[in-house]
Order: C-alpha cells, then sequence, then structure tokens
C-alpha cells in the first residue's frame, strides 16, 4: 500500500494550530493594552514569510481590537510600537530572519511538530 502524498496544506494547518495556542498561552493578556483576554495570536511579520511563520518571537498575543484594528490599520505605530515592546536588536533581526527563504516540506514540518 503506498503512503499518502505529504500534504503541504493540511500541514500548514496543523503548524498554525499549534503556534496559535503557544502564543496566546504564554500571552495571557493582550500585550498591547494588557486589559483583555488575549484571544488572538498575531503575527508581527506576515505569515506569508514561512523562515518565521511558526517562529513564537514572532508572535504577539492580543485582543481583536490591538490586533485588528489598531495593528492593521496603523502599521507603522505597531512596529514602533514592536520596537519598544521586544528591542531594536530583536525586531532588526526578526525583520532579517523574516525576510530569508526557507523551503517547507515534510522533513521540515517533522521536526516542527
Amino acid at each position: 500500500m503506498r503512503a499518502k502524498p505529504f500534504n503541504v496544506k493540511k500541514a500548514k494547518k496543523q503548524l498554525d494550530v499549534l503556534w496559535s495556542k503557544a502564543i496566546r498561552q504564554r500571552d495571557l493578556l493582550c500585550r498591547k493594552c494588557k486589559k483583555a483576554q488575549s484571544s488572538q495570536a498575531a503575527h508581527i511579520f506576515t505569515r506569508n514569510n514561512l523562515s518565521t511563520r511558526w517562529d513564537l518571537e514572532n508572535g504577539w498575543g492580543s485582543c481583536y481590537y490591538c490586533h485588528i484594528i489598531w495593528s492593521h490599520r496603523e502599521p507603522i505605530e505597531f512596529a514602533e510600537w514592536i520596537k519598544q515592546d521586544i528591542g531594536v536588536r530583536r525586531y532588526n533581526a526578526l525583520w532579517k530572519k523574516s525576510h530569508s527563504l526557507v523551503l517547507f516540506d515534510e522533513k521540515k514540518h517533522e521536526k516542527m511538530q
């Protein structure tokens, strides 16, 4: 019997769920307003960049308002806040990492689980 082919879409979804849970467990309250429960796991740099998509340093727990209403509508203000929150050195290193190319395949998926 042949093994099923590796399903990249399914693998990404599994890792997204694990990443989101880890971020929300780490940041119980929204890191921005510190008032609301952290109901969302948001990326600092877009999740389209596979090099940092599941990197816990590229995530912050947030409430709906701070994630969707504030960070997406005020990207410059958001970037400045993140630099203050994690430090400019870590921000720059994360930016550089997010702009590096990586291959996502079955071996990479196995290492990440």
